[in-house]
């Protein structure tokens, strides 16, 4: 795991643990949403810890994408350059 993902993971657990301490200590609810917006145009009501957990999320998939990627070109690189055009397929 590098750093970014240790990063991502942080923010999964600070979040479950945000939501977690909100239902044991407001009687089962979850409380600290919030309304952003400029003007007229505004989001959705949102939870913080929820938002903070989708962030990790999506940091953990994309740095996971990220690398499975560059293994992919990285063996497309390695392929001989006189090989038939139908063979350098990388997709396998």
């Amino acid at each position: 795991m590098n750093v970014i993902q240790t990063a991502g993971a942080a923010l999964i657990c600070s979040g479950g643990v945000g939501n977690l301490i909100d239902r044991l200590t407001r009687d089962g609810y979850v409380t600290h949403f919030l309304n952003v917006g400029v003007g007229p145009l505004r989001t959705g009501i949102f939870n913080i810890a929820d938002f903070v957990l989708l962030v990790g999320l999506a940091i953990i998939v994309l740095s996971g994408v990220r690398h499975a990627c560059s293994g992919l070109v990285q063996r497309c690189l390695r392929l001989p350059l006189n090989m038939d055009a139908s063979l350098r397929k990388c997709d396998r």
